[in-house]
C-alpha cells in the first residue's frame, strides 16, 4: 500500500466517546486520520487497524467471560466451584471448544482488512498456543464477579446495542449507555443491579493505567444520566476495574458530582472539537503518542521531523524502529542495499542492508517506510560492517507516495 493521507478529512464527531476524546486530546492528526475514509483501500469507514496480539487476547477474554457468566447463570451456576459448573462447561463445548469459536470469529473481522493480509493463519496458531494462559485469565476475572455466591436469580441479558430497555435487577453484559444531552456514549462491560446495588465493572487485560479510572467514571456518569436503560436515575454504588493480577475499587460519583463532571465533559467536548476543525489538524509528535500510533506511517509529520524528534535515544539491538530508506541496489535474493530518509536513531544518508522475510522486487529508486524494523549490529561483519536492518513479524512495509 502507499501511505497517503485522506483527500477528505473527518468530520466532527455527532457523539463523543471515550476513546475519541482520548485520541483527540492525545494527537488530533491521529483522531482524524483513523477516522477518514480510505475508499481506495477498502470500504468500511475509517483506516484500518493492525492485527496486535494483545487486543486479540482481550477481545476473545471479553467474550468468553460473557459466554460463561450467561449460561452459569442461566443454569443457576454459582462458581467453578460448583458441581454443575462441569455440566455447564461440558454444554458448551469445553473451554478449548469455545476459545477456538471465539477467535475463529474475532478474526473474521479482520477477513477483509488489508493489514492481516496473509496474517490471520499465523496470528490464529499464535492465540491457540495461548489458550491456556486465556482459559486462567477467564477462571481470575469469573471469580471474583461471583466470590463464591450466585449473583442473580438466573437473569442474564447481553443487552443489544440499539435496545432501549429499562434494566432491571440482574446481570447485563456489553451495555450501551447514552446522555441526549450532551452526545456522549459508551459500552460497560459488565453492570450487576440487585435490590441494594448498582455495579459497573471494567475488565481490563493489560497493566493498570490512570485512564482506566476516568474511563469507569464516564460509565457511571452515563449511567446515571441515561433515562432509558435507567430512568430512575439510580446512581451506581460500586465501581470495579477488574485486571488479572487484581480488581481495583473506583468511588463512585455521587449525584453532586456527577452535575459537575457533566459540565467538565462539556468543556472537554467543546475544546477537543477546537483541536480537529482545521485540516489536517495539528499532529502531537511526542514519544509515547507515536510509538502506539496505528497511523504514524500516514502522518507526513512524523517522517518529515517527528523521528529525528523522538529518536535520539541510543536503541539496543533487536529494539524497533520505525524507518524511511531509499532503495540504491539490490543485495540478495530478499535483501537490498538502501541508504536512510528519516530514522529514530540512524542518521540520514547511512548505508544500510535492508533485509526483508518476503519477495519483493524493489528497484532501484524506490523509496520505503518501514514500520516496527529491528537493528541487527550482530551481523555486521558479514556485510563489512555495514548496518543491517531486518524485518520482524510486525513490520509494515510502505511504499513512499510518488515512489
Amino acid at each position: 500500500m502507499v501511505p497517503r493521507e485522506p483527500t477528505v478529512w473527518a468530520s466532527l464527531p455527532d457523539w463523543m466517546s471515550f476513546s475519541t476524546i482520548q485520541w483527540i486530546e492525545a494527537c488530533p492528526r491521529y483522531w482524524a486520520l483513523m477516522s477518514s475514509d480510505y475508499p481506495d483501500i477498502w470500504s468500511k469507514h475509517g483506516y484500518p487497524v493492525p492485527l496486535i496480539q494483545s487486543t486479540l487476547i482481550g477481545k476473545v477474554i471479553h467474550r468468553l467471560v460473557e459466554i460463561i457468566l450467561k449460561e452459569f447463570q442461566i443454569s443457576g451456576c454459582t462458581s467453578f466451584d460448583d458441581s454443575s459448573s462441569i455440566d455447564v462447561m461440558r454444554k458448551l463445548g469445553g473451554f478449548s471448544r469455545i476459545i477456538e469459536k471465539i477467535t475463529d470469529d474475532v478474526l473474521i473481522e479482520y477477513s477483509n482488512n488489508p493489514r492481516s493480509v496473509g496474517k490471520l493463519n499465523v496470528v490464529k496458531k499464535i492465540l491457540m498456543d495461548r489458550k491456556s494462559d486465556i482459559r486462567e485469565n477467564t477462571r481470575i476475572l469469573l471469580s471474583r464477579i461471583f466470590e463464591g455466591k450466585q449473583i442473580a436469580t438466573k437473569c442474564f441479558s447481553s443487552v443489544s446495542q440499539g435496545s432501549t430497555l429499562a434494566l432491571r435487577n440482574g446481570v447485563f453484559s456489553e451495555v450501551l449507555l447514552v446522555n441526549e444531552e450532551i452526545k456522549w456514549k459508551g459500552v460497560a462491560d459488565f453492570i450487576k443491579l440487585t435490590q441494594d446495588e448498582c455495579e459497573i465493572r471494567d475488565f481490563k487485560t493489560g497493566k493498570p493505567k490512570q485512564k482506566h479510572i476516568e474511563q469507569l467514571k464516564i460509565y457511571s456518569f452515563l449511567w446515571l444520566y441515561d433515562k432509558q436503560k435507567n430512568p430512575s436515575a439510580r446512581p451506581a454504588s460500586k465501581l470495579t476495574i477488574s485486571y488479572i493480577d487484581a480488581d481495583i475499587d473506583v468511588p463512585p460519583l455521587s449525584v453532586s458530582e456527577a452535575n459537575v463532571y457533566k459540565d467538565q465533559l462539556i468543556e472537554r467536548t467543546r475544546q477537543a472539537k477546537i483541536k480537529i476543525t482545521d485540516c489536517p489538524p495539528e499532529a502531537n509528535i511526542e514519544e509515547e503518542n507515536c510509538c502506539h500510533c496505528f497511523v504514524r506511517h500516514l502522518c507526513t509529520n512524523y517522517w518529515e521531523s517527528g523521528l529525528q524528534k523522538i529518536g535520539k535515544k541510543e536503541k539496543p539491538d533487536n529494539s524497533l524502529i520505525d524507518i524511511a530508506v531509499k532503495i540504491v541496489g539490490v543485495h540478495g535474493s530478499r535483501s537490498y542495499d538502501a541508504v536512510t530518509i528519516a530514522s529514530t536513531n540512524i542518521p540520514q544518508n547511512t548505508p544500510i542492508i535492508l533485509r526483508v522475510t518476503e519477495k519483493f522486487n524493489f528497484i532501484r529508486g524506490t523509496c520505503l517506510r518501514l514500520l516496527n524494523m529491528r537493528i541487527n549490529r550482530v551481523d555486521a561483519d558479514e556485510s563489512n560492517g555495514q548496518l543491517i536492518v531486518n524485518s520482524s513479524k510486525i513490520s509494515e512495509i510502505y511504499l513512499m507516495p510518488n515512489s
